[in-house]
């Protein structure tokens, strides 16, 4: 695996570093592994799927000056600052939960190296001692793959907290006692700074070290405009008259419906779920069909949803749809 020098760019802003990922995702070869780590300043990381202003306390973000990211990778929201190690793998090696498998346990293995106690556990988490560390995400580009994960090394509860929840602040004080009951730092549980614990990944998960041509960087300059876009961070609000959403196995998934004389007339899909391809084939599909259960069973009777969204069947599509 190639470990990517990046730190000469002394770049916080999450624009940048997914228009690192996605260079390196279009552009490797299948038999190349890419690996590197970044911090951002302090700012929410929203989901690709995400609706932002169910996810983000706004005036909290904008009284502290912080900014709001969306990345391309499904999952949840997740709050960073220069004490949240984030980090990313890109591979051509892809078979659904063997991406979370392969990579988070390589992760593992380096901090049981430190000592410490970790475990990959659910559908996307890192924890010790039952406490989640570590939140992860992936998202497929042709057929490469990058995910990318945060590690809370000693990030600020209290900004996360606040950050992510109502600004109630009866809602917030029980909201930092109960995250943490559930997230911790490590700092206290390692032997190892910062820097050493990054040290510590490169040189266990990597054989050798590159930069990126002054090429390459035009090109991610280019691209983290996108990505820095306020259509792409606040996506778009498309009219709908029923919204259906539910927890499943997948993650949350909420479905905006727009019904017209009895049919489908618009679709639009939001949540922390993670997608494996485009749904644009399967919204095509229920499009313009007639908003009923057998009908819609009959369309969707040869389709495999779970090659759409990870973890989520067809069956479970239509309980939410009705």
């Amino acid at each position: 695996m190639k470990l990517v020098d990046l730190n000469a760019m002394n770049r916080h802003d999450g624009p940048f570093y997914f228009a690192v990922e996605e260079l390196l995702a279009k552009s490797m070869s299948d038999e190349d592994e890419y690996f590197f780590t970044w911090m951002m300043d302090p700012c929410v990381i929203i989901g690709r799927n995400q609706v932002l202003q169910n996810e983000v306390n706004e005036i909290f973000m904008k009284e502290n000056g912080f900014p709001v990211w969306r990345r391309p990778s499904g999952g949840g929201a997740v709050f960073a600052d220069r004490n949240c190690v984030m980090f990313s793998f890109i591979t051509s090696h892809y078979n659904n939960q063997m991406v979370f498998d392969t990579y988070l346990g390589k992760v593992v293995s380096v901090f049981k190296l430190m000592g410490l106690n970790a475990e990959f556990t659910g559908r996307n988490d890192l924890l010790v001692d039952g406490m989640k560390f570590s939140g992860n995400s992936f998202y497929r580009y042709k057929n490469h793959v990058v995910l990318h994960g945060s590690i809370l090394f000693d990030v600020n509860i209290e900004n996360l907290v606040k950050a992510i929840t109502p600004s109630d602040e009866k809602l917030i004080s029980k909201g930092i006692a109960s995250v943490r009951q559930r997230v911790t730092n490590i700092k206290e549980k390692l032997s190892y700074d910062k820097m050493g614990m990054i040290d510590l990944m490169s040189s266990h998960l990597c054989s050798e070290k590159i930069t990126l041509s002054s090429e390459q960087l035009k090109e991610v300059l280019t691209l983290s405009k996108r990505y820095a876009s306020k259509e792409w961070i606040y996506g778009k609000n498309p009219p709908y008259t029923m919204i259906r959403k539910k927890k499943y196995p997948a993650g949350n998934i909420e479905l905006h419906l727009d019904i017209k004389e009895g049919k489908i007339h618009g679709l639009h899909w939001f949540g922390d779920y993670f997608t494996l391809q485009s749904l644009d084939e399967l919204t095509t599909l229920l499009i313009d069909k007639p908003y009923d259960k057998n009908q819609l069973s009959d369309v969707l009777r040869n389709i495999d949803v779970s090659q759409f969204i990870f973890r989520f069947t067809t069956e479970e599509l239509l309980d939410l749809l009705f």
